[in-house]
């Protein structure tokens, strides 16, 4: 029994250490008037490099201006090819298709009139009792039953309370960190430009928004850039947390709407909306 609990001790430890565990990720970019650059990396390693160009560089637009100024070469002579092909086919394939379907109109259709008297002199008590006795298919919603449902007010309040309890789970499941991240060459007036370095000043106090700089362009010496870097650390706690709640309110939701659909389909009564969400009803269906 001591190896046992030793073992179970050891394999708790483990998991605990996996589901607690950060995985980092990093994201170093850069953005200006000449394009965009991004490196992602897993931890120290790269996996992956973006970069996209706004202007081309003059190299290539010479280049380009040399190709469309040199002449195609001699093209094969296909067209003469074609010419000498001589056009004495057609008559003989027409003489030939009126003799195949003379000699087509001779010969009787026998098989044809036994086949169909055959499918005709078949009795309807030979039937297999599934044709017989159809199956009952069940009703489907129409769009005004299934957007009645929706629109109603009890349902459309809790999907709403819902989906922000979702859209709050996603923003919780990275821990986003900005570090040397900013923003140089801003240019425009002295006074905007003083306002803008004041209220930067004021928001370095505030998390996300003051760890980005913004660095005023004074003597117009340099192009509007951004650059920076994003680090995200995420854990399978997180994750699996992040999956059971929305497995937990979508399902609630799922629930909550059957039994809705089985009520309207067993009554042909849907619920009352007022005046805004009966003129949203009319707007979808026309749509």
């Amino acid at each position: 029994m001591g190896f046992l609990s030793w073992l179970f001790c050891v394999i708790l430890v483990v998991a605990l250490v996996l589901l607690l565990f950060p995985f980092a990720f990093r994201i170093d970019f850069e953005a200006g008037e000449r394009g965009v650059r991004a490196l992602f990396f897993f931890f120290k390693k790269k996996v992956y490099e973006y970069e996209k160009k706004w202007k081309e560089e003059a190299g290539s637009k010479e280049l380009a201006v040399d190709s469309e100024k040199l002449e195609p070469q001699d093209a094969p002579p296909m067209v003469e090819a074609v010419a000498k092909k001589p056009a004495e086919t057609p008559k003989t394939e027409h003489l030939e298709a009126s003799d195949s379907g003379a000699g087509n109109e001779s010969e009787p259709p026998t098989e044809v009139k036994s086949s169909s008297v055959v499918e005709v002199a078949k009795p309807d008590d030979e039937k297999p009792a599934d044709e017989k006795k159809p199956k009952k298919e069940k009703r489907k919603l129409s769009d005004r039953e299934f957007w009645t449902i929706i629109l109603t007010p009890d349902f459309d309040a809790r999907a709403f309370k819902y989906i922000l309890k979702i859209l709050k789970a996603v923003l919780s499941l990275f821990r986003v960190r900005f570090r040397d991240c900013f923003v140089e060459g801003v240019r425009t007036d002295y006074q905007t430009m003083g306002y803008i370095a004041a209220v930067n000043g004021f928001l370095k106090a505030y998390s996300y928004v003051g760890d980005w700089d913004l660095r005023m362009d004074w003597c117009n010496e340099k192009e509007l850039r951004a650059a920076g870097s994003v680090h995200l650390s995420i854990t399978l706690l997180r994750i699996f947390c992040f999956t059971l709640e929305t497995l937990v309110l979508a399902g609630i939701l799922a629930f909550s709407f059957w039994r809705r659909r089985a009520h309207v389909i067993k009554t042909n009564e849907l619920p009352q909306l007022g005046f805004i969400r009966r003129r949203i009803l009319e707007f979808i269906l026309e749509d």
